[in-house]
Formats: structure tokens, C-alpha cells, sequence
């Protein structure tokens, strides 16, 4: 064969790859359990949780007392369902919650302790707002706030995980000082031996000042939903050592490439963050939209969906860290929000599989 036809055909393969997006990184699946099995509870004051009970009851607040002068109470009024804050018996602030879908029950915790090292305790707000039918997968919002007793009252970091467990979900690591935070969600994935299956994911992040940071060199890990696991999942899922517990054996898997990724990228486009529009702001609609500010000149609006197969321009399926490849949790509102995002360089990347897009991620590129 000349070299003349070699090099025609090398041009024609970096063609085709042009044309198709970028190819889907090499995925190595190996063994996870040494990564995890020495990890354990990070150290939290548990108060007295609340459990099940209806908001519609003669008694339209329930509360838990958080230490000697702070007690959080959900409440139901005319405009809604709240978590109130009050110091000293004065209340001082409140924040919009839920109960769960489609009854009035509810069940939230409250921890306190401090996640990010600075010798100061945050006030954890766990609140349970869905189980799914079938599996009974249980959705949960996570609601950080700085502590008031330093601080006064101030809007939280919020995000959402899929199952929860007080010993669970916060880790202490041999090697960190600070709270690893592991953020689960249940994903149909393809293993490359074993086919389709589905599997709980587990991502670690730290706290800080408001807002999430992907744990460098922690890989995700993964765990197929087999009938041994089915049954201990079945077993144990109120109990406040998972998900840490589930990851805590030798099925448990790690990913060199997020899961929210997999697919080949289809393509890139590159912008600024103009405006934000918060889900739960005056003008939210319960949608998080973000105007970025195209490198092309135009300006386009992209709101949040959770259906990962949405395959229009105008809908985004997670932000994500760019600096650390990792997509941050469902639901994910920093403290500050505004401030986070407004004026930041993002990545907007699409991913597919042929024809079909299934997702897009809007990349914070120095976060």
C-alpha cells in the first residue's frame, strides 16, 4: 500500500471522527471495595428525627429541638410548607420545603456538624420528599445551612440524593480531615461484561462556603442492583449507615469515567453566564434557567430537566465541574447562586449515542 493512500485514509478517519464527536473514552471498570471499606461515619450530632406525620393533622407544625437554642419546625399555612427557624423561641428565618408526594406525610432530621474544617458547625436539614414505586427508591432533599448562632439566618446549599442515611451519606475518610459527602442516585448503566443493569452510583464531594467541590482522586462508585444486594437494599434501607454500608462490600465497582458520560460526545459549544434565573425566585417557575451568552454572539436560555433524553437545544441535564469532570448533584443550588454562576466560561456539551442525543451538561470550566 504507498504511503500516498496511508495518508488518505488516516485523513478520512480524522474526518469521519470530526464529523461524528468526539469518541467515548476508554471506560475501565475495576474493583472498588479497598477504596471504601475503611471509611466510617463522620462525626455528626444526630438530633431526634421527625417521623411519619401529616401536615394535615390537627397539628399544623412539627419541630425538633437543634441544641440548647435552636428548634426547626415544618410548617403548613395558606402560602405553603416551610422550615421555620426559630432562636430563643423568636423566629428568625424560614425556607420552603415539601412533604411527600402524594400524601401529606413527611419525615426530616436535623444534624450538626462541621463539614468543611473551620472549626465552625453547619445545620443539616434532611428532608424526605419521594419514593418511587417498584424499587422504592427514596429521593431526599439535602439542605445546608450556615450556622445560625454565628451567622444569623442565611438561604442553604441545596441538592437532592436518591437514598439517605445520616452515618451514610456523610463519610469520614482515613486520609480527610473534612466530611466526604457521598451522593447516590440509581442509573441504568452498561457493563461491559455483563450487560444492562441497573446500579446505584455514589459521587464524593467536600463542603465550602455554600457550596459543593468534587473530592479530587475519588472515583464514583458503583454497585449492581443483583438479588443479593435487591434483598439487603429491601432490609436495610432505613437504616442510618446506608448508602456507605451498601458500597462496603466486594461487588462494589469503580468507574475511571463519570456515568453521565458515557455516551460519545456529540458536540461543544462555548460561552458566559449572563443570567440566572433560580428555580425558587420571583421569577422561578420551580425551573432553574440559565442565559448564557454564546462565543457566536447569540444568547440562548437553557433550563433544567431531570429527563436525561430530552433532545432539544434548550434543555440542560446537569451543571458540572469542568475543572474535575464530575457533574454536581440533582437539584444542585448553591447558596448563593448568583454569585456562582453570573459571568462564569462554560462548555456546553451534548452526548449521545448515533442519532440520539441523550444529554447535556453545562461544564463550569474553573470550578
Amino acid at each position: 500500500m504507498s504511503i500516498k493512500l496511508l495518508i488518505a485514509i488516516f485523513s478520512l478517519l480524522l474526518m469521519s471522527i470530526a464529523a461524528n464527536g468526539q469518541e467515548v473514552a476508554k471506560v475501565r471498570w475495576e474493583n472498588g471495595f479497598h477504596l471504601v471499606k475503611s471509611d466510617k461515619p463522620f462525626p455528626l450530632t444526630r438530633y431526634p428525627g421527625v417521623d411519619y406525620f401529616d401536615l394535615r393533622s390537627d397539628q399544623p407544625a412539627h419541630c425538633t429541638q437543634a441544641g440548647k437554642n435552636l428548634r426547626i419546625c415544618k410548617v403548613l399555612s395558606d402560602t405553603g410548607i416551610d422550615f421555620v427557624f426559630k432562636q430563643k423561641g423568636k423566629r428568625i428565618g424560614k425556607w420552603p420545603t415539601s412533604v411527600l408526594a402524594g400524601s401529606g406525610n413527611s419525615i426530616f432530621e436535623v444534624l450538626k456538624g462541621d463539614l468543611d474544617g473551620d472549626q465552625i458547625d453547619e445545620i443539616i436539614v434532611a428532608n424526605l420528599d419521594y419514593i418511587s414505586n417498584g424499587m422504592g427508591i427514596q429521593t431526599w432533599t439535602i439542605s445546608i445551612f450556615p450556622n445560625p448562632d454565628i451567622f444569623g439566618f442565611q438561604p442553604p446549599l441545596e441538592f437532592s440524593v436518591e437514598e439517605f442515611g445520616a452515618r451514610g451519606t456523610f463519610v469520614k475518610h482515613s486520609t480527610d480531615k473534612r466530611c466526604q459527602i457521598l451522593v447516590t442516585e440509581w442509573h441504568s448503566l452498561e457493563h461491559p461484561k455483563r450487560g444492562d443493569g441497573m446500579y446505584i452510583i455514589g459521587r464524593w464531594y467536600h463542603y465550602w462556603k455554600g457550596s459543593l467541590i468534587p473530592v479530587k482522586d475519588r472515583p464514583p462508585v458503583a454497585r449492581r442492583y443483583l438479588n443479593k444486594f435487591a434483598e439487603l437494599v429491601s432490609r436495610t434501607q432505613e437504616n442510618p449507615k446506608v448508602p456507605l454500608w451498601w458500597f462496603q462490600d466486594d461487588q462494589t465497582e469503580t468507574l475511571n469515567v463519570d456515568p453521565a458520560i458515557l455516551e460519545k460526545e456529540i458536540r461543544s459549544i462555548n460561552g458566559v453566564i449572563s443570567k440566572v434565573i433560580p428555580a425558587g425566585g420571583e421569577e422561578g417557575d420551580g425551573i432553574l434557567k440559565i442565559q448564557v451568552r454564546l462565543d457566536s454572539g447569540q444568547t440562548r436560555v437553557y433550563q433544567e430537566s431531570a429527563k436525561a433524553f430530552e433532545d432539544t437545544d434548550d434543555y440542560f441535564f446537569r451543571l458540572g465541574s469542568g475543572k474535575f469532570e464530575r457533574p454536581y448533584p440533582m437539584d444542585y443550588t448553591p447558596a448563593d447562586i448568583n454569585k456562582w454562576l453570573l459571568g462564569k466560561k462554560v462548555k456546553i456539551t451534548t452526548y449521545g449515542s448515533g442519532d440520539l442525543y441523550t444529554r447535556q451538561i453545562i461544564w463550569l470550566e474553573n470550578q
